[in-house]
């Protein structure tokens, strides 16, 4: 026996396969907008770790250019002048070109000083002794080479020391300093007329 079906049955149907087939379609949707912001998620993390991992790099190489820099200037800071290796025959502090007030220059090159300081001859280290706390050396000509007799003496003294001497010192108390000197003694760091034969250094020996 055929059973009738009614319009009313064919669109109650029709309603309830259209209603499962929009919650098909809905879960569906959630899904792969999950997915999708998960994947977005992972490439933002990576991304991350990428930039932190790239800062992390860069900031371990400026350190260490860094780091090589200061190590670079330390090597070429200026040697300070040392009294007791010079008093014991190891010029090296003092090695290189030394000029006073008046434009004339000396150069020290191991036991010898030479230039127009000194008359542009060449002059050989000897015979060191400590006079009020600096170093003094007498400097002679070499006979050897010329017959001419010349003959001085040049006062060593670091920055910072002074020799024991009445009234204030008027070099450059803030520098290595040296002055030649005939005859006379200490006493001339404490004079005026003194100022300009001061020798500073200018350059070191390469």
């Amino acid at each position: 026996m055929l059973r009738k079906v009614t319009k009313g049955g064919i669109m109650k149907k029709f309603l309830f396969s259209a209603l499962i087939l929009g919650t098909m379609l809905s879960l569906a949707a959630c899904s792969s907008g999950q997915s999708n912001t998960e994947g977005s998620g992972g490439k933002e993390s990576r991304s991350s770790q990428q930039e932190s991992s790239e800062s992390s790099s860069s900031n371990l190489t400026s350190s260490t250019s860094d780091t090589s820099a200061s190590k670079s200037d330390e090597s070429k800071s200026t040697v300070g002048m040392n009294l007791n290796q010079i008093a014991a025959g190891d010029y090296t502090s003092i090695a290189g070109t030394w000029k006073n007030e008046k434009g004339e220059t000396i150069t020290f090159n191991g036991n010898e000083v030479s230039g127009n300081g000194v008359d542009n001859v060449t002059l050989s280290l000897n015979d060191p002794s400590f006079e009020d706390k600096i170093l003094f050396i007498n400097a002679t000509y070499d006979s050897k080479t010329d017959s001419r007799p010349y003959s001085t003496g040049i006062y060593f003294a670091t920055a910072g020391l002074s020799p024991e001497i009445k009234g204030t010192d008027k070099s450059d108390t803030t520098k290595d300093r040296l002055i030649l000197l005939r005859d006379g003694g200490t006493s001339v760091f404490g004079e005026d007329s003194g100022i300009k034969y001061f020798y500073y250094r200018v350059t070191e020996a390469k």
